[in-house]
Order: structure tokens, then C-alpha cells, then sequence
């Protein structure tokens, strides 16, 4: 007997249940539909019970013609909504205007919020989709503008037909092959500017996929972001690059860039050339400017990124030329080609013209320069610029060489090797270079601290306060502390003020760490009595020396900022807290004349070291105000407010000293003005990705097993004390520790010491916090030391970025738990189970006599970490040894005399003095 197979479940469509309702009025059998329908004869029975839901639900179609594609008759879960956005749609087909899936979703928005409906409604692909269906809307004229009603009614009489003639087998389509997954497609800006302009003409999302071969998402995608994308172009030097450019990705140091592009955007507005080599230059002088990373280079890379995130195309009106034919190398490097290739100008006449390259000799005839173990190393720095020169030539050539339409691929690819030619030059001049090249480099001493030269000397150092200061305290020996960016007028201010006073004046340069912090260890080496510090302070309280802090003048455009200030809170009652460089505490007081409409603003107040700040707010503020400190900034806030209830306004170029008030005001959104650039705008960190990354470190040092504690400052008043706080916190958690003082930090120094696993760097708020990633081993902060090795210490995401209130009588003091017991744990970073904690040791005697007490059963703890796993884990483990297998040399004799002069190397060289 055959096994009965069980018959495949059957959906009908809504155009096949009218049939059947018509067919069983006229009279034929349900046995026979069954056969035909190949469904069961309850289905058809069930089909004819419903036959009136039936025909009314078909009736409200407004195309009777998708009735082969609906099957069921759901509703939606609102009603209310469907039936209003389904009468508006029925009212503008009516009037013949062409509507798009778009136009319907931003429809039922808007009708969802006159409504009253739910805040969590999305007019979604699906919702779309499902009201189509629920209202037998096709992609027809009236919904997208474009219907292919050939091909739809071919599809409708194929199944018609399909259907009158099986009337005894149901013909079951055999299933598609799989899918082939869609080869990923990334369009240009241009292409997504011309599928934001069909679309708002009208077009459908579904046909310009199609066209486009990307997914419908992706176009959706697209018009979701039009205005990021529109303000994105319209930002382009020259239109022509959209074709090309396809992310709107910006720069990692995005106040550098829009540096760079406003001063080219300068440059072009006032009709001057530029090319590449003249941003790069323009890029590493605004970098020094901004206090940016000293790494950074301004590469060919960095260049071509920066043209292709700006839209730069430079034309041949940037070398003063018509047409790239006329282009001379000599226009590219007057300079250089002048003095060295002046004379084999016929050899290289047409080496810049495409269709006479075949006819090149060589491309030594390019790069006609001498070998560089010949050149003398004076002459070295020269050529290292000649090749650089040419580098950034090629690259000229290359960008215009790829957008002419009569250059084919062999050009272009020979122009590469060409350029690869010139990049080995300067790589291997870049590598040869002598030890007189170091001593006879010139540094520039560029920095956003620089005397603007409308500020006089007198004014810019208050001479006649620091004189006054001087002769009320009777000091006799004054040491006189200058940033490297202000070295330039130390003279001039230690000579004015020996004409005023009687003692003596001495100039402190070059610190061994931060020039924010005062250095006493230098002052003491002149025995001073006292020390002024000039510039920019982290306002760091010391404690040997009396210190007076002139902090300078820069200029600073009042009405300018206040514009910007008005634009970004046009609402005078806003919470806000305003936040300043201490360079710019000279106009404070007139800047807030210009905002006094603003009740609810709220001013920082520096805590000067030496100063009482807390005398200056008297009794009666303190009534109605809190006083709260944060990085040496007192703020006055009324009862029952937070910071966190503040919006933030900051003044200032310092990157630091704003990323350590985001972090300590986590939950404040913050504005910025910069008065050099003269630029607003609204900052954009990602805190809690900042926090991540910093947790990560955390619990690296929960991991690590030796610690190494940076001294990376002896003038900030305590730093003893937290060094010896950490000491102890470490111990405590059965680590070891090592305190290194190596002066200014850098990743050379620190490599030194591999088997040290983190990093803990005690120095200012200012310096504390390390975020670059080019060091061996992680760096961090004693608060998150804390937070790694202090049980009792809950993070609850904060940052406190001065050490000083992490010890015992601080606000944020929090004693550590005295645990007896080596706790375990799984590290989140490797897996693995750690070992946190150690025995405390005693000095309590045994009275007993006996080896091991029997009655507690003492069972000994077994260390986490045996010094043969530590070796092994080595990526150098010492020389091999090969016992057994290296033979016995015999005595010889060895060289002869001094390290600097041995016997035989004088009988080597005799010949060549």
C-alpha cells in the first residue's frame, strides 16, 4: 500500500476566491474546484460562507487588477490612520497628481501626529509595503510614475491561462535557483545627487535599484541623508570632483583641516597659485600652531585625501599656464630646476606631454641627480627637498593625467612608475643622512601662545605688575619662566625689568616636562626666591616657591564672539556655563558686558594657586549659590542645580584643556570659539567611546603584573604623596611596582623597560592623560589606576583628571579595602582567570611548637605566576647556549688601544688621510 503524502498547503489570491464565489453561484460542484484548485473542501466551502467580506474588501481596491497578488484580508492595527492615509491618496489620484512611496510615508507621518497616534509610529519600508497590498496599490503611474502595464498583463494572462487549463493536476513551479549575492556597488556623490533629484521628481525607489544595481535600502539611505550629502558638495572647490568622490568621511583632526581649507579658500579667493607642496608646508605650520601631534606628517597621502575630501582639482591656472602641454618643469620647481637642471633643459622638453613619453631615453634623464653617497652633508637637506619637490610634481601630473580622457592606461601606469622613481629618491635620502644634518636644522617656534605684534612687550608681560610684585616682597633673585613659544622676548623682558628693579633676574627655558607647570627644580639651581610664570598655566599648586602667574594677552575679537555666543542660544534664559583659556581672562569682564541679558550664565573663576578664591564670593552669595570645582575652575551654581543641567561655552585653541572638561561634564553638550580661527562649532567628541577605550586600559592594568609609575611631574604640590598612595594601592593588589623620572615622555624611552605591562603617568591635568597610540604599553591616569586596583571604587563613568582628590581629606577620596583574601576573576581583555590581592603578613608569634596545626588544616595557596612562565613568555629569551655543540676556540690575540683609536684601524685609514 502507497504511503499517503501529505498535500502541500495552498494560499489563494483574492482574484481566485472571486472565481470560485462566482463559479459556485453558477452552479458547479466544490468536489470539482478541490481538483482544480488543489485545495481542500473545507477551503471552498469556508470561501463561500465568506463570500460577502469578500467581495466588499475587493470593492475598496483602488486597482481591482491586484487582486492576483493579495491572499489575505488582514487589517492594520490602526484604522484610523490606514482609512485616512488611504482617502488622501484616493483624493490625489483623483486629482491626477503623481505620488511616491516617499510622499505616502511623510503623508501618514503627518496625519499620525494630527491624530494623536502613537509617538513610536515609523512610515517604514514594511509599512509601505503592507499598505499597498492592504489597498491593491501597484508601482503604477499613480504611485511612482512609471507602470509597465505590457509586461503586467502578459503576467496576468499567463496565469489566467495557466489556471483554465490544468483542471485535474495543480502545476507546482519548480523553486528558483539560489541567489548569487550582489557584488557590493559604491556609487559616486554624483550619482547620488542625480538619485536625490529623481527622487523628488517622482521617481521610484524600486527603479532607480534597479538602475543603480544597489539595494533599495541604499536609496533610501540616500534621500534619508540628501541635506549631509548637499552640504557635503556644496563645500567643493570645483564641482567636477563628485565624480570621483563616493564617502564623506573627514579628517582625524578635523580643526587642522578646516585650517588648511580656509587658507586655501583665502588663497584662491585672492587669486594666488597653490599646489600641493604649498599645503604641505601650510599644514605643518598650522599644526605647530594648533599644538597638534608631533607625528604628523604632511605626506603625499595626507595630501591626496585632503584634495579628495575637499573636492581640489588643480588646474593648470595653479602653474600659471593655459594648457598641460605648455606646462615647463621649471613651472613646477623654478627653484630647484634653476640650479640643478637648468643646463639638460633639451633633454627634458617634452617629458610632461603624454603623447611624446615613448620617446623618453631613460628615466634617469628625469632624475638627473647625483648619487647621494657623493653629496656632502651639507648639501644633503638640499636634495632631500629636490626630491620632495618632484614627488609632489608627480602627483600633480598624476591628477590630471586620470581625468583627460586622451591618456590611456600605459601613460597613466608609466607616470606611476615615475613617480615610484622619485619616491625611492627621497626615501633613501631621508635614510642617508649625516649627524651635521641634525645640528644645522632650523625649528620654528610656532605656537598659538606667540605676542601678536599689536600687543606691546609692556602690556603683553604687565612689567609694571611683575615689578611691583617683585619690590613688595623684597625678593632678590627672581626667576623668570617662559614657555618655548614666548622665548623670543625673554630678553626683552629680563632687561626691563633690571631697569626697574635692584635684584636680580634670571630666564627659565627648555622644562623638563610641561611648560604648563612651574619649575621649581630649575629655579633652585640659581637659588631664586621666587619664580613668574609666563603663558599659558595648568594652574597646578605648588609648594616650595612663591609663584606669580602672568598669563598674557591674545587677541580676541569681542563682538565676534558674541555673535557667535547669541547664534548658538538665542533663548536668554538657557542654562549655561562659560569656560576660558586663562590667556584670555584679560577680556572676560568686557565679553560679559555684552551678555548680561543672559540670567541664567554662569562664569568659571580660576583658581590661582597662592590666591584665596574662595574669598572673593562673599557671605551672602554663598547663601543662594554652591561653589563647585573642577581642573582648578571654581563655579558658582544656584541651589538644587548640577553642571550636568548646563550647556557649555568654551573659549579657547587648547585640544587638552577642552577634552578634559568634556570628560569631567559627560553628560554636557558643549560649544567652542576659537579666537585665532575666529571659528564656532559645536563639538562633536564621542564621550562614552572616549570611556571605552579608557576601560579597556583599566582593565589592562587589572591584568598586568608590573606597573611602572611615570614621574611626569616635581612641581605640582603632592605628587610625592600620590606616588607613594599608588606604591601602597599596588602592593595591596599583589603587583609589582617600578617609579621611573625620564623627563619628557616619548615611546624610544619608554620601550626601554619591555617587561613593564602599564603605564601609570603622574603629572597635571594637562598631562595626565595620554590618548596617542604610539606607545608600546598603555598609559594611564592614577584615577584609573584607582578605579583598576580599589575594590571599594565603583566607576560610574566620571573622570577625574587631578590627582589630588584621590588622596585621604579630598572630596573624591575612597580608602581602600584591607582584603585578606586573593580574589579571582576573569579578565574581559584575554579570558583569562587573574589573581587580584595578596596575604597580609603579620607579626603575631605562634604559641605552639607545632609545624602545622593539625585541628585547621591549613592547605598552602599556590602562586598565580612562576617565574619560568614569565620567561617564556619573553619574545626575547637570551642567547642560545648550544651546549654540547659549539667547539673550544683557542686564546687569540684582540685589538689593541682604545675604543675611540685602535692600533689596526690606524694602519686601515693611513691610506685615505
Amino acid at each position: 500500500m502507497d504511503s499517503v503524502v501529505k498535500r502541500k498547503r495552498v494560499v489563494l489570491s483574492l482574484k481566485q476566491k472571486l472565481d470560485i464565489i462566482n463559479r459556485l453561484d453558477q452552479g458547479e460542484k466544490a468536489s470539482a474546484l478541490c481538483k482544480e484548485y488543489n485545495v481542500g473542501k473545507s477551503s471552498i466551502l469556508d470561501i463561500k460562507m465568506s463570500k460577502e467580506s469578500i467581495r466588499k474588501y475587493v470593492s475598496s481596491f483602488a486597482n481591482t487588477e491586484n487582486m492576483h497578488f493579495r491572499k489575505t484580508m488582514k487589517t492594520s492595527y490602526n484604522k484610523e490612520l490606514d482609512q485616512a492615509v488611504f482617502d488622501w491618496y484616493l483624493n490625489m489620484s483623483h486629482k491626477g497628481q503623481i505620488l511616491s512611496g516617499p510622499t505616502i510615508c511623510d503623508k501618514a507621518l503627518e496625519i499620525n501626529s494630527a491624530l494623536g497616534g502613537s509617538p513610536d509610529f515609523k512610515a517604514s519600508c514594511g509599512w509601505l509595503k503592507n499598505f499597498k497590498f492592504r489597498h491593491g496599490i501597484v508601482n503604477g503611474n499613480s504611485i511612482c510614475g512609471q507602470l509597465n502595464r505590457n509586461s503586467f498583463t502578459e503576467k496576468t494572462n499567463k496565469s489566467d491561462k495557466a489556471s483554465a487549463t490544468n483542471t485535474t493536476n495543480y502545476v507546482v513551479e519548480p523553486k528558483s535557483k539560489p541567489s548569487v549575492k550582489k557584488k557590493r556597488n559604491v556609487l559616486s556623490l554624483k550619482d547620488k545627487l542625480d538619485i536625490i533629484s529623481r527622487i523628488d521628481n517622482g521617481e521610484a525607489v524600486s527603479c532607480l535599484a534597479r538602475e543603480y544595481n544597489v539595494r533599495q535600502s541604499s536609496v533610501r539611505d540616500i534621500k534619508t541623508n540628501q541635506n549631509a550629502i548637499l552640504n557635503y558638495v556644496s563645500s567643493f572647490s570645483s564641482p567636477d570632483n563628485v565624480y570621483f568622490r563616493k564617502t564623506m568621511r573627514t579628517a582625524s583632526n578635523r580643526e587642522l583641516d578646516q585650517a588648511v581649507y580656509d587658507w586655501y579658500l583665502e588663497k584662491v579667493k585672492n587669486g594666488e597659485p597653490v599646489n600641493g607642496p604649498l599645503i604641505c608646508d601650510k599644514a605643518l605650520e598650522l599644526n605647530k600652531l594648533y599644538s597638534g601631534s608631533p607625528d604628523f606628517k604632511a605626506s603625499s597621502g595626507w595630501l591626496q585625501h585632503f584634495k579628495s575630501r575637499h573636492g581640489l582639482l588643480f588646474s593648470m591656472n595653479d602653474y600659471g599656464v593655459d594648457s598641460f602641454d605648455d606646462l615647463n618643469p621649471e613651472d613646477l620647481c623654478p627653484d630647484i630646476y634653476s640650479e640643478n637642471m637648468g643646463t639638460n633643459s633639451s633633454e627634458c622638453d617634452n617629458i610632461y606631454s603624454y603623447e611624446n613619453y615613448d620617446c623618453l631615453p631613460s628615466c634617469d634623464v628625469i632624475l638627473n641627480v647625483p648619487e647621494d653617497d657623493n653629496i656632502p652633508g651639507e648639501n644633503k637637506s638640499m636634495l632631500s627637498s629636490i626630491h620632495t619637490e618632484l614627488l609632489h610634481a608627480f602627483d600633480t601630473v598624476l591628477n590630471w593625467a586620470k581625468n583627460q580622457k586622451k591618456c590611456s592606461a600605459t601613460d597613466v601606469i608609466n607616470l606611476l612608475k615615475l613617480r615610484d622613481l622619485a619616491c625611492e629618491k627621497e626615501m633613501s635620502v631621508a635614510f642617508s643622512s649625516d649627524d651635521s644634518e641634525v645640528i644645522s636644522r632650523k625649528v620654528d617656534s610656532v605656537g598659538d601662545e606667540k605676542r601678536d605684534e599689536s600687543i606691546s612687550v609692556q602690556s603683553m608681560y604687565e612689567i609694571d605688575r611683575c615689578a611691583e610684585w617683585i619690590r613688595s616682597h623684597n625678593f632678590s633673585k627672581v626667576a623668570l619662566q617662559f614657555p618655548d613659544n614666548l622665548l623670543g622676548d625673554a630678553m626683552t623682558v629680563a632687561l626691563k625689568l633690571g631697569e626697574i628693579i635692584s635684584g636680580q633676574v634670571f630666564v627659565l627655558g627648555d622644562t623638563s616636562y610641561g611648560s604648563c607647570c612651574v619649575d621649581e627644580i630649575a629655579a633652585e639651581h640659581v637659588s631664586a626666591d621666587a619664580i613668574i610664570h609666563f603663558g599659558h598655566s595648568c594652574l597646578s599648586p605648588t609648594k616650595r616657591l612663591p609663584v606669580l602667574y602672568v598669563f598674557g594677552k591674545q587677541v580676541f575679537d569681542i563682538e565676534d564672539a558674541t555673535n557667535c555666543f547669541k547664534k548658538f542660544f538665542p533663548d536668554v534664559k538657557s542654562r549655561i556655563i562659560l569656560i576660558y583659556e586663562v590667556m584670555y581672562s584679560y577680556y572676560i569682564d568686557s565679553f560679559l558686558e555684552k551678555l548680561r541679558e543672559y540670567e541664567n550664565l554662569v562664569v568659571s573663576q580660576l583658581e590661582i594657586p597662592g590666591e584665596d578664591m574662595k574669598g572673593l564670593i562673599s557671605s551672602e552669595t554663598n547663601e543662594h549659590f554652591l561653589p563647585v570645582t573642577i581642573n582648578h575652575r571654581y563655579f558658582l551654581l544656584p541651589d538644587e542645580s548640577t553642571l550636568n543641567d548646563y550647556k557649555a561655552f568654551y573659549i579657547g585653541t587648547r585640544i587638552v584643556t577642552l577634552t578634559n572638561f568634556m570628560l569631567s561634564l559627560k553628560n554636557s553638550l558643549f560649544y567652542s570659539y576659537n579666537p585665532v580661527q575666529k571659528l564656532a562649532r559645536v563639538e562633536t567628541l564621542d564621550v562614552n567611546k572616549h570611556l571605552k577605550r579608557r576601560y579597556y586600559y583599566i582593565e589592562k592594568a587589572k591584568d598586568a603584573n608590573i606597573i611602572g609609575i611615570l614621574v611626569g611631574t616635581i612641581g605640582v604640590s603632592k605628587y610625592m604623596t600620590i606616588i607613594s598612595h599608588l606604591k601602597e594601592l599596588i602592593k595591596q593588589a599583589g603587583k609589582k611596582s617600578y617609579t621611573l623620572a625620564i623627563g619628557k615622555l616619548n615611546n624610544a624611552k619608554l620601550a626601554n623597560f619591555s617587561e613593564i605591562e602599564v603605564f601609570v603617568n603622574v603629572a597635571c591635568i594637562e598631562s595626565s592623560l595620554i590618548e596617542s597610540r604610539e606607545f608600546f604599553q598603555s598609559i594611564i591616569t592614577p584615577y584609573e589606576l584607582e578605579i583598576a586596583l580599589n575594590q571599594a571604587r565603583e566607576w560610574i563613568g566620571d573622570y577625574i583628571a587631578d590627582f589630588a582628590q584621590l588622596l585621604p581629606g579630598a572630596a573624591k577620596y575612597v580608602p581602600p579595602i584591607q582584603n585578606k583574601k586573593i580574589d579571582s576573576d576573569v579578565s574581559l581583555v584575554t579570558g583569562k582567570i587573574r589573581h587580584v590581592g595578596m596575604h597580609a603578613s603579620t607579626d603575631e608569634k605562634d604559641e605552639s611548637n607545632c609545624l602545622v596545626s593539625r585541628d585547621e588544616m591549613i592547605v598552602s595557596d599556590l602562586h598565580s605566576k612562576a617565574a619560568g612562565e614569565f620567561l617564556t613568555q619573553r619574545s626575547w629569551q637570551g642567547l642560545e647556549q648550544h651546549l654540547g655543540e659549539t667547539p673550544i676556540s683557542i686564546v687569540e690575540q684582540g685589538q689593541k688601544g682604545i675604543a675611540s683609536k685602535y692600533e689596526d684601524e690606524e694602519i686601515n685609514k693611513a691610506p685615505n688621510m
